[in-house]
């Protein structure tokens, strides 16, 4: 019995003593792992020459096709169901109006439209028009055609009076004139019959001048014209007027213009009465004092003429040239002080 035992310790022994070296049973793992790694990398070559044959022979156009449509796949509507259902509504709809309307198209031949921009007429054309539309109506003698007069009156005096500015700009006195005589018959200002007295002296038309100074009792407007037919030498007709109107000035305008046409035609002593008969019935004019002071001037009366120009820059004058001219009066006053 001891023997067997010992011979069994004797193996067990001799087991423990020459152990499988570790390195091995590591080489047979790593034998395994190689070989299955190996056939992975053998597939996945056969898969990558196979992949690159099938593109070679793929048809582009396919190819292509497949890209386009990948690139034209809609994003997913994340909308309402609701919201959804009527845009697909709107979107049939709008598709059935498209082939009505190409349907049309192709029924209906086209039909090409010329486009030409049409000038207005001249101002004066329409005018006349609108009178000979009036006689017209006069002449059938409607019954009542106030209302239509009374919208068609102010537009055209204000026709009549941009017509005349027009012509006066342009330098056409007769069309001018003709069309202020229009203005005036439907709004007889005195602004208008100013330009009409003015314009029938610059036109010529003297024989008709009275016919319209009866028409104002206005002493600017009289002497406005008197001193333009000076301007035009007609001195005869201005003295006429001047002796027509000189009783009634009680404001020195016609005074004024009377020294005007004396100072022009050389009669110096006499202006300066009559400026200083003007001056003295309006001191607060302006151009009466400018007047009276330089004709002071004239006459060698230098401190009398300083003293009224100092008073024309104490009055209420808008005529920025006139001061002007009255402070280099001044100056050349000061500069000179022996004259003063």
């Amino acid at each position: 019995m001891s023997l067997i035992v010992d011979m069994l310790k004797k193996l067990k022994t001799k087991r423990g003593n020459h152990p499988v070296p570790p390195n091995l049973k590591v080489e047979k793992r790593n034998n395994k792992k190689l070989i299955i790694l190996s056939t992975v990398v053998i597939v996945l070559v056969i898969f990558g020459i196979g992949g690159y044959y099938y593109l070679e022979n793929m048809p582009q156009s396919n190819l292509l096709y497949s890209q386009e449509n990948l690139r034209e796949q809609p994003e997913p509507d994340i909308r309402h169901p609701v919201a959804q259902q009527k845009e697909r509504k709107q979107e049939e709809t709008i598709e059935d109006k498209k082939e009505d309307i190409v349907g049309e198209l192709d029924i209906i031949p086209p039909v090409s439209v010329k486009t030409e921009k049409k000038e207005l007429p001249p101002l004066d054309k329409v005018l006349a028009k609108i009178e000979n539309t009036e006689d017209e109506k006069e002449s059938k003698d409607q019954p009542d055609t106030t209302d239509t007069m009374e919208t068609q009156t102010p537009t055209k005096f204000s026709a009549y009076l941009s017509l005349a500015e027009k012509y006066l700009d342009e330098g056409n006195l007769e069309k001018s004139l003709e069309y202020y005589k229009k203005a005036y018959s439907i709004n007889p200002s005195e602004d208008i019959l100013n330009n009409i007295l003015v314009l029938l002296v610059d036109t010529g038309n003297i024989k008709n001048i009275n016919k319209y100074l009866q028409k104002t009792k206005n002493t600017e407007i009289i002497s406005s014209v008197i001193i333009r037919l000076i301007d035009s030498e007609r001195f005869y007709l201005a003295k006429d007027l001047i002796d027509k109107y000189i009783g009634s000035d009680p404001r020195g305008v016609i005074s004024y213009t009377y020294g005007y046409y004396l100072e022009t035609t050389g009669n110096i002593s006499e202006a300066a009465f009559y400026y200083e008969k003007a001056y003295s019935r309006n001191p607060s004019d302006p151009y009466f004092a400018y007047s009276y002071g330089r004709i002071l001037e004239i006459k060698g009366n230098y401190k009398k003429a300083y003293k009224i120009y100092k008073k024309i820059l104490n009055l209420n004058c808008n005529d920025e040239s006139l001061l002007d001219i009255v402070k280099s009066r001044l100056y050349l006053l000061e500069a000179n002080e022996d004259l003063l």
